[in-house]
């Protein structure tokens, strides 16, 4: 067993109801399979799902989920009031009993879940001296189960993959670093200095390089993988009624579609679909303005419904996001497609501008700059000098290396 190369990856959701991070990963993890590595990968355990499951030669462990994070689910699932109070009662007395039961051995917010992956992890464990555990985030509690299992073995190659990025202007105590020095907790320092290697996403050039200038050698900085999704090579551009999606969620305050709605609701030749997956009752007043039928609203759509919808799209529509340490994994996942894409941004550093610059088929609008006539006009006027209807993921790939599945394994493995 000792030339065996053993990964095991953990993170919050995997086959076959992978979260988007899982998606990400799936490809890493099937190539890694394809060389030779024996995988296994921990999730969370998703109800129906067996404990323990093998699919395409990964072996999949899924742990149960904690009593406190149970109770969460019955409050937001109860409609009785009575009910809502009980289980309320019991998620406090089980999230005290967690903290002090557990919160010594694994400091973090959850420290009985950091204890589930931490304990499966060493269970799996073959002893042989080429094992790496890769700790993605999200959630952050695989990478605090990492940390863990590398001062019990220090042998382990640890890799912390950061696919969501840490945020210093975010609420989540965990993402903050003046959090942690003013709490004088060592969450953050340990990813770092236990690690050996972290990777953020290329957004985030600089944070950890400036807060750790003696460990810089321990940080690459890698995009969020680019996964090959061609569908339909026979497929033409239209010159007019073309229609453009969306698909994901919205926010008033970050992520707000007002600007290009409007600017579709002003359009001649084009029309566009968007599936939200999160509330927007928020956004309804603003759609009873509209004057034309250009744009439908639609809630969240099945999977391999949106996939079928996606075949027969012009192109795609991403809303910009004013966070700029954010990855833009919607568009690197609509870069797959290698179809035309229109992207609105209102901050002057937003993460997408850099991709769209580099993308052939991208449209890029300024919604400090534009006026929703101007938009429009520049979305009906938009038909790149297209040499074929879809690029090629081989192109895809040389245009963007560091947002492929070969960029991670070479620096990995």
């Amino acid at each position: 067993m000792n030339n065996v190369k053993h990964v095991i990856f953990m993170l919050g959701s995997y086959e076959p109801n992978s979260s988007p991070n899982g998606n990400c990963c799936k490809k890493i993890i099937q190539k890694l399979v394809s060389f030779g590595y024996l995988v296994d990968c921990i999730a969370n355990r998703n109800p129906g799902l067996p404990k323990v499951e093998k699919i395409d030669g990964v072996t999949i462990h899924r742990i149960p989920l904690i009593p406190s994070y149970k109770y969460r689910e019955k409050i937001t699932a109860s409609k009785n009031s009575f009910n809502k109070l009980f289980y309320k009662v019991l998620l406090t007395f089980s999230y005290l009993l967690e903290k002090i039961l557990f919160l010594p051995f694994y400091p973090s917010n959850s420290p009985l879940y950091v204890r589930s992956f931490a304990r499966m992890a060493d269970s799996i464990l073959i002893g042989c001296e080429k094992e790496t555990i890769v700790c993605v985030n999200m959630p952050p509690d695989t990478i605090l189960a990492g940390i863990a299992l590398k001062k019990k073995h220090p042998s382990l190659k640890l890799v912390t993959y950061l696919l969501d990025p840490f945020l210093p202007n975010k609420s989540n105590p965990f993402a903050s670093f003046a959090y942690h020095h003013k709490k004088k907790s060592l969450a953050e320092l340990d990813i770092v200095t236990k690690s050996d290697l972290v990777i953020p996403q290329l957004e985030q050039r600089g944070y950890f390089d400036n807060l750790y200038p003696r460990f810089l050698q321990n940080i690459h900085y890698l995009g969020v993988p680019l996964l090959e999704n061609n569908i339909d090579s026979k497929y033409r551009i239209r010159s007019s009624d073309r229609i453009f999606v969306f698909a994901g969620s919205i926010s008033e305050s970050y992520r707000n579609p007002s600007f290009i709605i409007k600017a579709f609701d002003y359009c001649k030749k084009s029309k566009l679909l968007m599936y939200i997956s999160n509330d927007y009752g928020w956004l309804k007043p603003f759609l009873s303005e509209l004057k034309t039928h250009n744009v439908e609203i639609n809630g969240k759509i099945d999977r391999t419904k949106l996939f079928d919808i996606y075949k027969s799209a012009d192109g795609f529509v991403n809303i910009g996001n004013i966070f700029t340490s954010y990855a833009p994994s919607k568009i690197i996942e609509y870069i797959g497609y290698g179809r035309m894409i229109i992207s609105s941004f209102r901050v002057q550093n937003d993460s997408s501008i850099a991709y769209m610059n580099k993308y052939p088929y991208g449209l890029s609008l300024d919604e400090r700059k534009l006026s929703y006539e101007e938009a429009a006009q520049l979305i009906d006027n938009f038909h790149p000098d297209i040499v074929s209807p879809q690029l090629q993921f081989s192109y895809l790939s040389e245009l963007f290396r560091a947002n492929t599945v070969d960029a991670f394994i070479d620096l990995c493995f």
